[in-house]
């Protein structure tokens, strides 16, 4: 009798370890779910900020900056017309030089503006980047795009942008490259974006360090989006492609 009380006893104290063991689990799993949703609602919370904060320098660019630059541009067109003759190629140069700061001026207030970028679309709006890399001479870039277009969620769009622009600003600081490529595959319901360039790689340790790469990631996760970032080596260039399953 003491051998089937002592039996059942054990397996009494067995299924109570198991339940609690379960429920620690299912705990655990549940704080680590909450512990995701709050660093994700954190994360949109930020990125919310700097858009905000984008715009409000688009708008400055636009409403102050702009119209300064395009006053001086009238003024340097008055002063040629009333300085000697030798003068007007000096004069001449510093207008031009006004023109493209004023070309530059206005494409960097369109694409700090969240609302332009919704407003244009997506693809229009790396159009108009692309246009306006390749009028600044400093690398030459080009956009493919393979697949049926289809409109990407605001949202999805405006963060894709951004990631082209972060992954440009990269390029053009650090790589030393001379071309860029950029292609957007539309396929099914997935869409993905690639931008290889022909500059000297990032080093294996520092593919994971930096803020400009963790800025690629956090916008890419914003978005449900897969980023993958590849190097091969001096002079072989960098890939940035962002995959974004079930997105359209």
């Amino acid at each position: 009798m003491s051998e089937s009380i002592f039996l059942s006893f054990v397996i009494l104290i067995t299924s109570f370890s198991g339940i609690a063991i379960l429920f620690m689990a299912f705990l655990l799993i549940h704080l680590k779910r909450r512990q995701r949703l709050r660093n994700k609602k954190q994360l949109q919370q930020l990125l919310h900020e700097k858009e905000n904060a984008m715009h409000i320098i688009a708008m400055e660019l636009h409403d102050n900056v702009n119209q300064v630059l395009y006053m001086l541009r009238t003024d340097l067109h008055v002063v040629e017309e009333n300085v000697p003759a030798a003068c007007r190629s000096l004069v001449r140069a510093m207008e031009e030089r006004l023109d493209q700061l004023l070309f530059d001026t206005q494409n960097i207030s369109h694409y700090l503006n969240p609302q332009y970028i919704k407003n244009i679309g997506f693809i229009a709006a790396l159009k108009g980047a692309v246009t306006w890399l390749n009028a600044t001479g400093r690398i030459r870039c080009s956009l493919n795009i393979e697949g049926e277009r289809k409109a990407l969620p605001d949202r999805v769009g405006l963060m894709t942008f951004r990631i082209a622009q972060e992954a440009i600003r990269n390029v053009l600081k650090y790589a030393e490259a001379d071309w860029l490529s950029i292609r957007l595959t539309f396929r099914g319901r997935d869409f993905r974006m690639q931008l290889k360039d022909n500059g000297k790689g990032i080093a294996a340790k520092d593919l994971h360090k930096g803020s400009g790469i963790a800025n690629l990631r956090q916008r890419a996760r914003i978005i449900g989006g897969m980023l993958t970032i590849n190097s091969f080596g001096v002079a072989a260039g960098t890939t940035v492609l962002l995959e974004i399953p079930n997105v359209i």
